[in-house]
């Protein structure tokens, strides 16, 4: 104020020194701030330190001390610097001592003092007040509450919102009160839950955690976990189903939870859903049968016949009884519930029959209403004639039979006299139409009843359509004669071709000029919408592998004699997937490839009308030839008689032409997979392999292709560089002198070529394996390019080098450069998970590594280190040198180690040692509430019990605290 009151003075009086008392009020108005700036900071680090003493946050009731705390040192200070009068100090002392008092109060007398307020039978206000005022921190309440022993603290605990549940999923304090009075006083529990329910059902967290507090209260609280599914049902059904497991199958407590779970938005939501589904089936009782078929029913009903929605497997695999489950993981709730309504019909196999379930199960939708009722009449005995009649006629007007109807049919005629059941299944078919009615009709619109019992006329006694036989044998003639075992067959609803249009049978017993044409001939007509050329191709193959020796003879003329490339390319397929046992020489499969690579131009496309075939070029036969080519090189093959022959071949199609392709947005190397061209070059530089092998040199053909990749530009060039790239180390050893003289263009960075090196050096870095030493040698400045971008495996790649003790790659050089990127934990990270999954890591690799680590706490960093926590699966590296980095990087920086389980895991065993202690203390104070760390104060309590011997160190004492502060030791 004495500074303002000086400025507004020279600045009414223009005196020459305003602008040097505007420069005192500034500093005033700062030593201000920095007085209010510590005011906060004393706070900051008062919680901190509590923070660090208990590993969580302050009660609301600690923060408002905190706040107390900061509000005395304030007025102490204000009083340091003005009059104050004797009561007035004596007041402010009060409140400091009783501050200071429930701040530091030491543990074993503040818990003494819980304990005892906690064995109190008739608490008052008073008793409440002093509870607040030294439960500073989650675990002090939790404290007293384990110490409970009588109901009476529990009303006034809800009152006082000290229990109430978080809202956000976290652990709850009440659990520990719910364990020390569950046995003694459960409807006293129950009755408190349910009251603090009432308050919190609108937020689905705190149900979960009062859902929680019900089950383990055990039976008592069974009631409320209902009530609880009730409010928040997707959040609470996992406990719910897992409660099931505690209850007899036939408990009404089934079926409550099974009216909330079997709702779709639940049931969807379920990851084990199968302990409810078994429960509700196991408990099946004559009593219970109706309730629980009527709930399934119920739930099922309002599913709509959607053809691509969850009830369309039941239209579609047919050859699937209704009753087996497939791939449970993957169902969809309807399907599930299908599947326990099925089981629960058969487990009443035994039961009298009951039509008032029949009736229930009439009301489902098609198609699981006719399939669910034909498969509870096959369950029973005693089924009256005109019930099990009545499914047959439902299941004709489906049209497609199943196997249950096989069944069903089975279980009529076996039941029943033929003179009874003959005359209702022929009313069923009723008349058949006349031979001047069906000639007037072109077969492909003969109507869906007619259809439909041409494909039931293989389940039916012959006598019961005796007056269908002419028209069905006519229908048989165009849409071939339906069987059983045509039924039976698992027939998976799919969107596509699915089948051949000559089937495997009818191309099996056709001499091998038919068969060719037969093949060849063929397009599609409009019984064939299933159909496709590709489906026909896959038959072929299935005939040839019958006969691989006749086949694979003389595969030039096969092949031409194929004449479309999508039968071409099948065979050629099939002649790679046998090569080790074809009869054809290697002669006449380079024959072969050289009359594929030849062909250019649009070709018929087959089936183009459906949709079902894109065949359009030659493309995907040539890279089946090109495929074939590789592994005609890699085996060795005797390719020499024709070897310049293949190789022009080849290097006519890495020539060719190509317009926009797949993959643009792929790296180079990726993209060279599915472009023809690049892989072309790919399988040339087999072939140059192949002829270094063979001849010790590499012919000029194949280096001129090389040759051209070098500077070819464009996306096609940096595909083949890609590609030489990757193979580096081949190609040092098959054309040392080509690489020598070109290693530059390839991999230098240089802008006359569009900086295509460091493209070809990422190449190298993401796709190659292990470093190449060369490459590091001669561009290091590229290789960290890579890496500060971010290439895929630049820094594995660096870290091998600095393993392999590459020039340029020390430790020290690898960390002054991975500093500034703040990579130093990524890389310690990248070198724990490398030398641990190295079977055997050299003694000198592991040296390296640990003396990497060393020499990053030396140097100090800012970034967090977390990433070494990695080094705990390093089996080799010693408990106490690995002791003492990670404790040297825990003291270095404050966030919490990576791979934290196996860090406390592998700290809590073998010899013990100050470091490894103090390094669990460390790891517990700053894990706060995260849930990982319940498995690491699990390891550390290990270690506390078991290393007694080191009770009187400080390392030892500091855990203790640690651990009692949290309430995991008594």
């Amino acid at each position: 104020m004495s500074a303002e009151e000086a400025w507004r003075s020279a600045r009414q009086n223009g005196l020459a020194d305003e602008d040097v008392t505007l420069k005192d009020l500034s500093l005033a108005i700062k030593a201000m701030a920095e007085i209010h700036g510590q005011d906060s900071k004393h706070e900051r680090r008062l919680k901190a330190v509590l923070l660090e003493r208990a590993g969580n946050a302050p009660a609301p009731d600690g923060l408002a001390a905190i706040s107390e705390y900061a509000r005395i040192l304030d007025d102490a200070g204000s009083a340091l610097h003005a009059n104050i009068s004797p009561p007035e100090a004596e007041v402010l002392l009060r409140r400091a001592t009783r501050t200071l008092t429930r701040l530091f109060l030491p543990r074993e007398p503040r818990n003494a003092r819980l304990e005892e307020l906690a064995l109190l039978t008739e608490p008052t206000a008073v008793h409440l007040d002093e509870l607040q005022h030294l439960a500073l921190m989650p675990d002090h309440l939790r404290w007293f509450l384990s110490k409970l022993r009588g109901p009476g603290w529990l009303h006034i605990l809800e009152k006082s919102g000290l229990i109430a549940p978080p809202t956000v999923h976290s652990r709850w304090v009440g659990h520990w009160m719910v364990a020390s009075l569950k046995d003694d006083h459960p409807r006293e529990i129950i009755d408190t839950l349910e009251r603090i329910l009432g308050r919190f059902k609108d937020s689905p967290p705190a149900v979960q955690t009062l859902a929680r507090a019900a089950q383990d209260v055990g039976p008592a609280g069974r009631g409320l976990l209902l009530q609880c599914l009730s409010a928040a049902a997707g959040d609470v059904a996992f406990l719910c189903i897992e409660e099931v497991k505690n209850v007899a199958a036939h408990d009404e407590f089934v079926i409550a939870v099974a009216d909330q779970v079997f709702n779709p938005s639940v049931l969807e939501g379920q990851h084990y859903p199968e302990p409810l589904f078994s429960a509700y089936s196991d408990g099946v009782t004559t009593e219970n049968f109706q309730q629980r078929v009527q709930l399934l029913t119920r739930k099922l009903k309002h599913i709509p016949d959607d053809p691509l929605g969850p009830l369309s497997r039941f239209r579609h695999e047919r050859g699937v009884p209704i009753h087996q489950k497939l791939d449970p993981y993957g169902l969809k709730h309807a399907v599930q519930l299908v599947g326990v309504l099925t089981d629960v019909l058969a487990a009443a196999a035994g039961f009298p029959y009951d039509p008032a379930v029949n009736l229930m199960l009439s009301d489902l939708p098609e198609p699981i209403g006719s399939r669910v009722r034909a498969f509870y009449a096959t369950q029973l005995n005693g089924v009256p004639l005109g019930d099990m009649i009545a499914v047959v006629q439902a299941r004709l007007q489906d049209g497609q039979p199943t196997v249950d109807d096989i069944s069903l049919l089975d279980k009529i005629v076996g039941t029943f006299d033929p003179e009874e059941h003959i005359p209702a299944l022929a009313e069923l078919y009723g008349p058949a139409p006349s031979m001047l009615t069906m000639d007037a009709i072109s077969y492909v619109d003969y109507p869906l009843t007619w259809m439909a019992r041409h494909r039931w006329a293989p389940l039916m006694p012959a006598a019961a359509v005796k007056d269908w036989r002419q028209t069905l044998d006519v229908i048989a003639e165009k849409f071939g004669k339906p069987t059983t075992e045509s039924i039976r067959r698992h027939r998976a609803f799919e969107m596509g071709p699915v089948r051949s249009p000559i089937a495997v049978e009818a191309l099996q017993s056709m001499s091998r000029t038919a068969f060719i044409r037969a093949i060849v001939a063929w397009r599609p007509s409009a019984e064939d919408w299933p159909s496709s050329a590709g489906e026909l191709s896959t038959a072929m193959i299935e005939v040839m592998s019958r006969d691989v020796d006749s086949w694979s003879t003389n595969p030039l003329a096969t092949a031409q004699e194929l004449t479309h490339p999508t039968y071409i390319a099948a065979y050629i397929w099939f002649l790679k997937q046998n090569l080790a046992v074809l009869s054809s020489t290697a002669k006449e499969l380079c024959s072969l490839v050289a009359f594929v690579c030849s062909q250019a131009g649009d070709v018929e496309v087959i089936g183009a009308e459906q949709g079902y075939d894109y065949e359009a070029t030659w493309d995907n036969c040539v890279s089946a030839a090109l495929e074939l080519t590789g592994d005609l090189a890699n085996t060795d093959a005797d390719l020499e008689i024709k070897l310049d022959e293949l190789i022009a071949s080849v290097a006519k199609v890495v020539r060719r032409e190509q317009g926009d392709y797949a993959g643009q947005n792929q790296d180079p190397y990726e993209r060279s997979l599915n472009h023809t061209p690049a892989r072309a070059f790919q399988v040339l530089i087999s072939l140059g392999a192949y002829d270094y092998r063979v001849n010790g040199v590499v012919r000029t053909s194949i280096m001129a292709s090389f040759d051209m990749a070098v500077t070819l530009p464009g996306k096609l060039g940096e595909e083949m560089r890609a590609s030489l790239a990757i193979s580096v180390s081949l190609l040092s050893t098959m054309c040392r002198e080509w690489l020598d003289a070109n290693f530059a263009t390839l991999f230098k960075s240089t802008l006359q070529i569009g900086n295509t090196g460091q493209l070809t050096t990422d190449m190298a870095l993401k796709w190659m394996h292990h470093p190449t030493p060369r490459l590091f040698k001669a561009y290091p400045e590229q290789i960290w390019n890579a890496v500060r971008r971010d290439v895929p495996n630049a820094l594995d790649h660096v870290l091998i080098a600095m393993l392999w003790k590459l020039e340029g790659f020390s430790t020290t050089a690898v960390i002054r450069r991975l500093k500034p990127l703040n990579k130093l934990s990524e890389a310690g990270e990248t070198l724990g998970r490398a030398l641990t999954h190295t079977i055997e890591p050299a003694p000198e690799m592991l040296q390296i590594g640990t003396r990497f680590w060393r020499e990053c706490l030396r140097t100090g960093t800012d970034e967090t280190l977390s990433g070494f926590g990695w080094y705990s699966r390093v089996q080799p590296l010693g408990d106490e040198e690995l002791a003492e980095l990670l404790l040297g990087t825990m003291e270095l920086t404050n966030d919490p180690l990576a791979n934290s389980y196996d860090v406390a895991a592998r700290m809590s065993k073998g010899e013990p040692s100050e470091n490894k202690l103090m390094i669990l203390d460390k790891m517990i104070r700053r894990g706060f509430e995260t849930w990982e760390q319940q498995e690491i104060l699990q390891h550390a309590s290990q270690a506390h019990a078991t290393w007694t011997d080191l009770k009187a160190t400080t390392a030892y004492r500091r855990l203790d605290n640690a651990l009692r502060e949290r309430g995991v030791v008594g």
